[in-house]
């Protein structure tokens, strides 16, 4: 075997097979909502980073995102592996998943939404997205970007601070 890791992305209507190849989700498999998203990110793409072994299932990291107006992509749930905590993986699969966003799906505009899990804090979210070029945004800003106002509402209801960025 190499040392390359597996990546891969599943679509919304593969999310079925997704959970049947990972090996162990951690946790357990949730949807977004359950984990304090807008149900709108029920539907996301995953982006994911598997170990290198054997059989290529063991899940290091992932990440999500969902359009929701043209070009534009509701981003989040992202999750790293306790054992690779630390090592910068995280900012890795945020810069991934985005280029894969542009230069892929032809993504103009990200948004994504601060939920601290698992011990994070949200002034470690707002510091990683910082120095990722993203900014802190205004309800004025989404209505720009051609967001529906239903998917508006389930941001504003979720109570999650939405930072975005230009790609």
């Amino acid at each position: 075997m190499g040392s390359r890791p597996l990546t891969k992305v599943f679509h919304a209507h593969q999310r079925a097979l997704m959970v049947e190849y990972v090996e162990e989700w951690p946790y357990g498999f949730k949807d977004a909502s359950e984990k304090g998203y807008p149900r709108v990110m029920n539907r996301a793409m995953y982006f994911c980073k598997f170990m290198d072994v054997d059989c290529h299932n063991h899940i290091e990291a992932y990440t999500t995102a969902v359009e929701v107006a043209e070009c534009v992509y509701l981003v989040g749930n992202t999750w790293v592996n306790e054992d690779y905590r630390g090592q910068g993986i995280h900012a890795e699969m945020l810069q991934w998943r985005n280029g894969i966003l542009k230069e892929t799906f032809g993504a103009t505009d990200i948004i994504t939404l601060l939920n601290p899990q698992e011990g994070a804090s949200l002034e470690q979210l707002q510091k990683v997205v910082s120095s990722l070029g993203y900014r802190r945004l205004k309800w004025s800003d989404l209505r720009k970007m051609g967001v529906p106002i239903s998917v508006r509402m389930q941001i504003r209801r979720s109570r999650l601070q939405f930072w975005g960025k230009s790609l």
